[in-house]
């Protein structure tokens, strides 16, 4: 049998170190950024600080706020309302505060000086006159327009009209006074006026010249 004098050499592979599959292993947990708690004994210590501080606390048996009831001032008389009001209306301009001893005296043009000398005299008949002394500042303008109303309607000349000096005034000031002064200087059925002669109340009342 012929046999060739070559041969071909396969190589053999020799077996090595068997391969294992790599483990995977879980990745580390990312750090936490919450505190960490506090022992038992931290929160004993800081509850018993807060109740040495707050001191006897009573517990509350329902939960709705009762507001404590405030207390109302007392209410100001009504005399004193009135003089505080009529005081508060007296810081005008158009209304000066005037004194008891202050003589009033008006006259619009045209007026007569000789006729405003005997009004200031009392040597006009007077025909009808009005006390306003002691009334509320309201009360005084209502009384005083009625007064003039009929006073004119009835064809009167010459008034007086009683306001007072202020003496038993709290401020010690002539409001009413004050505010006649005003009433009657604005008021289109006064010619003239001018406190009283003194035998006819002086500075405590004005006689009053009416429009014809």
């Amino acid at each position: 049998m012929y046999s060739p004098s070559w041969q071909v050499k396969i190589p053999v592979q020799e077996p090595g170190p068997e391969r294992r599959p790599k483990t995977v292993t879980d990745p580390k947990p990312a750090p936490s950024s919450k505190t960490p708690s506090r022992s038992e004994s931290d929160t004993e210590s800081e509850s018993s600080l807060f109740r040495t501080a707050v001191g006897a606390v009573k517990p509350i048996k329902h939960d709705r706020a009762q507001p404590t009831p405030s207390k109302r001032p007392k209410p100001m008389p009504k005399r004193r309302q009135d003089i505080a009001a009529q005081l508060e209306a007296l810081d005008s301009p158009f209304e000066p505060a005037l004194e008891a001893g202050d003589t009033l005296s008006f006259a619009n043009p045209g007026v007569p000086t000789r006729q405003l000398r005997r009004l200031r005299r009392g040597q006009i008949r007077l025909d009808a006159q009005l006390d306003l002394h002691g009334m509320p500042s309201g009360d005084a303008h209502d009384a005083l327009q009625t007064f003039l109303n009929h006073a004119c309607a009835d064809g009167l000349k010459c008034v007086r009209v009683i306001h007072g000096k202020g003496f038993g005034s709290p401020s010690g000031r002539s409001v009413i006074k004050s505010k006649v002064n005003h009433w009657l200087r604005t008021d289109p059925r006064v010619m003239a006026f001018c406190s009283s002669p003194q035998h006819e109340g002086g500075t405590g009342a004005v006689n009053v010249l009416l429009r014809s």
